[in-house]
C-alpha cells in the first residue's frame, strides 16, 4: 500500500513533496532553483557549441535538455520525519552526506 503524505496548502494551492518533485522533473528553470543548478552544473558542460547556438537562437529549449538529463540520470529517495526534525536532518546531510558522499548541490562546509 503506498504511503500517503498529508497535502499542504500554500497560497491557495496544493504543495508538498510530490508537487515539488514533479516541478523538478519538468526541467523548467523558471522559479525552480534545483533545475537552474542542474542546467548550469551538469547539462551545460555537456552541450556542443551547435546545441548552445541553437538554444541562443531559440531553435530548441535549454529546459528540454535539463528535463532529459533529470529523467535519464537522477532519482530520489525520501523518508518521513516529524516536522521538528526535518531541518536538522537536512543540515546533517548537507554537512556529512549520505554514506560519506556529500551533496553536489547545496552542501554545507
Amino acid at each position: 500500500m503506498p504511503l500517503r503524505l498529508p497535502k499542504k496548502k500554500k497560497a491557495g494551492k496544493q504543495s508538498g513533496l510530490f508537487d515539488r518533485l514533479a516541478s523538478h522533473a519538468t526541467g523548467y528553470r523558471s522559479g525552480d532553483r534545483f533545475n537552474i543548478y542542474i542546467g548550469d552544473l551538469f547539462v551545460l558542460p555537456q552541450l556542443s557549441s551547435v546545441q548552445i547556438a541553437d538554444i541562443a537562437a531559440r531553435k530548441v529549449s535549454f529546459d528540454s535538455f535539463i528535463k532529459a538529463y533529470i529523467r535519464s540520470n537522477l532519482s530520489y529517495r525520501y523518508i518521513v520525519l516529524p516536522n521538528v526534525e526535518v531541518r536538522g536532518f537536512e543540515r546533517y546531510i548537507q554537512r556529512e552526506g549520505i554514506d560519506g558522499v556529500k551533496p553536489l548541490i547545496n552542501p554545507l562546509g
